[in-house]
């Protein structure tokens, strides 16, 4: 790529950037996906256990129909505290609002307020009232006695996002200074601190209503989800005062119209979460520790501008496979580090703005990947031009269709031309690669025979040798004549599979003749029955009923059905049994050989039948010899049309060997 075009590549590299970052720092700022980024959160969130020691009395609708209509006389909630304290509750939030005397029965407020002063702390909420139509923001306390009597007073206000569902709330709330706790921090033992959002607002004039410390609510479960007794239960007395003793008790109403009642994420808009379990929320929130706070704003920008930078950088220096590839594990990881941060640390990061500036930034740098690429095509074209003339005599004539008179559709077949000659050329010379590198590959394999497995022989013969002419050290007759029969018969073994091996690979298919091939399995049959004999191994043969004719070498095809006899003898335990069946199939016959052995090492599978490999059963010492049976066996498969293969059963290994046959197929019997 020339300098010019670098550069300009760079600029509109950095052009792309600068418009996403900008895009970034306004979603941020404005919100603009603020659905995506609720969706991604109400998903996030984990249900916890409730608390073991949080109940909610709740005025439901059982209670409605035994007690009567709503609000009922405060001498009910006094004899409720009443009971309460008498079954052991550690503090009572009444989330009922009472900033007004009750004129029918002012007796009754002077009971209620006697009942909260007999030592069962009760906290109770005050009211907000905003004006719509001008005026002044009131903030409406209970009626004096109640407030006297009250260990504690709390705001019981919440947001309402844009969807309609309550994710959070101000946990400090007041009229120019934001002074009132949430009523559930009123209920926690000791200083409850929290990160003011806008310390400033601590001077605000006295006319506005001031909020500070938003929090996120984690929301345990659905409604319902915290420990509930229906109020008329427990002044009935049918409340085991084991469920109350010890345990924060939270008054409120659950049932339809009576209370407030909320969309929340874990009930949606088809069952709303009345306020007193969202006051449990909170309350469990606070005392673990677990209250979810926004990011600031500075934060939230500069981690959404990350993934952009470094999916940007990907798209620089990447191909576009592992730019793609890359710019999804970015968008993955974004994802994953919003939910984790929520879930583990209590942080909330709202991912959507780098994650449409990630499904944005692919695309358009794709297309101006292409934009570059189409020009460059056009430039080559070009000046492949001068050169059709030599080109079409060498390959396919050009199309004569309609399709030759576009300019586009003729360069391309051009370049498909001039391609195909490449493509022939690296073919022939990728496979002069091929076969230098088989010749080379076999040449070290002789060269590793010669030097290695045939030398050793030699060696030992020679050892024997000097042994002998030291009288004091030579060995007896008869250990000598053993010894020098061993290395004999091992040379003779050597020799003889490498020129087994080389013989099968010269063999020509074309002067195959053709025989049964239950000769053959005769033959190696009688051959491995002496071996199998000495050592108590029987060796049950099957094979079809009828001729069964292949094209094939009958001495090529015995020899190798007497390597995996061999070998089934060698790894069998004495006094086992080996299975040797001849399977004559639509168009094939499979010989199929089964020992009693540890079974295949599979990490070894793969070197079952190259040359010089041995060693390969589970289990098992080297069994000596070359290793050039089985490798006999794959080339007189292939040889004849067919294959072999190797598998491991419970008790031992299986060699099948499959050749293409004449004969239609017959029933198998013994022999």
């Amino acid at each position: 790529m020339s300098a010019r075009r670098r550069s300009r590549w760079t600029r509109q590299w950095l052009g792309l950037l600068v418009v996403m970052s900008v895009v970034v720092v306004l979603a941020c700022t404005y919100r603009w996906f603020w659905r995506l980024d609720f969706a991604v959160y109400d998903a996030s969130l984990p249900t916890r256990a409730a608390p073991s020691d949080v109940v909610i009395v709740a005025i439901d609708d059982a209670s409605i129909e035994s007690i009567g209509r709503w609000p009922w006389r405060r001498v009910v909630h006094a004899t409720l505290l009443e009971r309460l304290r008498a079954m052991g509750a550690r503090i009572v939030a009444l989330d009922i609002l009472m900033t007004e005397a009750d004129p029918t029965s002012p007796e009754d407020d002077a009971q209620l307020a006697s009942a909260m002063s007999q030592g069962l702390p009760v906290v109770l909420p005050l009211m907000v009232r905003f004006p719509r139509n001008g005026g002044f923001i009131r903030e409406e306390l209970p009626i004096p006695p109640l407030a006297r009597s009250a260990a504690a007073i709390g705001h019981v206000n919440v947001e309402v996002d844009p969807d309609g569902m309550v994710r959070s709330l101000f946990l400090k709330e007041g009229l120019g200074s934001p002074r009132r706790p949430y009523l559930a921090s009123t209920m926690i033992p000791g200083n409850q601190k929290c990160a003011a959002n806008h310390p400033d607002l601590e001077h605000a004039p006295q006319g506005v209503w001031v909020r500070d410390c938003q929090i996120l609510i984690p929301y345990s479960g659905p409604p319902g989800h915290f420990a509930q007794v229906s109020y008329a239960d427990v002044l009935a007395g049918r409340v085991n005062d084991s469920a109350i003793r010890g345990k924060i008790v939270l008054v409120g109403a659950t049932a339809q119209g009576v209370g407030d009642a909320w969309s929340t994420p874990f009930s949606g808009a088809a069952q709303a979460m009345a306020g007193v379990e969202i006051l449990a929320n909170v309350l469990q929130a606070q005392r673990h520790g677990t209250l979810i706070r926004k990011v600031p704003l500075v934060p939230t920008i500069l981690l959404s501008l990350l993934p952009i930078y470094l999916l940007g950088i990907a798209l620089r220096v990447m191909t576009p496979r592992w730019s793609m590839m890359y710019g999804t594990a970015i968008g993955l990881m974004t994802i994953a580090t919003a939910v984790l941060a929520l879930q583990l640390v209590h942080w909330w990061w709202p991912p959507s703005a780098a994650l449409l500036s990630i499904l944005a930034l692919y695309p358009l740098w794709s297309w101006r990947r292409l934009v570059a690429t189409q020009s460059f095509m056009d430039e080559e074209f070009a000046r492949l031009a001068g050169v059709e003339q030599s080109l079409t005599p060498s390959v396919a004539p050009p199309s004569s269709d309609g399709r030759a008179l576009d300019p586009v559709d003729r360069r391309i077949d051009l370049l498909r031309r001039a391609t195909q000659l490449l493509i022939d050329a690296r073919q022939r010379l990728l496979t002069d690669i091929s076969e230098m590198r088989k010749a080379q590959s076999e040449r070290d394999d002789v060269i590793r025979f010669l030097s290695h497995d045939m030398k050793s022989p030699a060696s030992s013969l020679m050892g024997l040798a000097q042994l002998q002419r030291d009288p004091h050290r030579a060995l007896a007759p008869n250990e000598l004549s053993d010894r020098l029969d061993v290395l004999a018969q091992r040379t003779l073994t050597l020799v003889d599979g490498f020129v087994a091996l080389a013989r099968a690979e010269s063999v020509d298919p074309n002067k195959f003749d053709e025989f049964d091939v239950r000769d053959a399995i005769q033959d190696a049959y009688d051959e491995v029955w002496g071996a199998a004999q000495s050592r108590g191994i029987a060796i049950s043969c099957t094979a079809p009923a009828v001729l069964v004719h292949i094209d094939g070498d009958r001495q090529l095809l015995a020899r190798a059905i007497v390597n995996l006899l061999g070998n089934a003898v060698k790894f069998s335990p004495d006094g086992s049994t080996i299975l040797l069946e001849c399977l004559a199939q639509s168009a094939t016959v499979l010989i199929r050989i089964a020992d009693s052995g540890p079974g295949i090492d599979p990490e070894q599978q793969t070197l079952l039948f190259q040359r010089f490999t041995r060693g390969v059963h589970r289990g098992g010492k080297d069994p000596g010899g070359a290793g050039l049976g089985l490798a006999f066996v794959r080339v007189v498969a292939q040889k004849h049309g067919g294959r072999v293969w190797a598998e491991n059963t419970t008790g031992g290994a299986v060699f099948c060997l499959s050749i293409p046959s004449r004969d239609v197929p017959g029933r198998g019997v013994d022999i």
